[in-house]
């Protein structure tokens, strides 16, 4: 798909600032997914990210904490969007 080709453009051997750039390219591509309602997709999008950020900057940097707070609570207001949709009698 053309919105996953944005991923690649970054090489992350070339240090940490081109691996924290992939991290962000894989959260928006996260959100693009969230709002055309693949959630399947964007939950990938946003554990890649998280990964390649904890392997950057390391497990006890407090942005990695913070990215799972955020990635914690987006997917679960998108499970509930699923669930309400789902209960939606249209």
């Amino acid at each position: 798909m053309p919105l996953e080709r944005v991923i690649h453009v970054t090489d992350l051997t070339r240090g940490p600032d081109h691996s924290l750039a992939a991290f962000s390219r894989h959260m928006q591509l996260g959100d693009m997914f969230s709002m055309l309602c693949q959630i399947d997709r964007s939950i990938t999008c946003y554990e890649e990210g998280l990964k390649i950020q904890s392997q950057t900057l390391g497990d006890t940097d407090t942005r990695v904490g913070e990215t799972c707070r955020f990635c914690h609570l987006l997917i679960s207001q998108l499970n509930n969007a699923t669930w309400l949709v789902s209960e939606t009698p249209f």
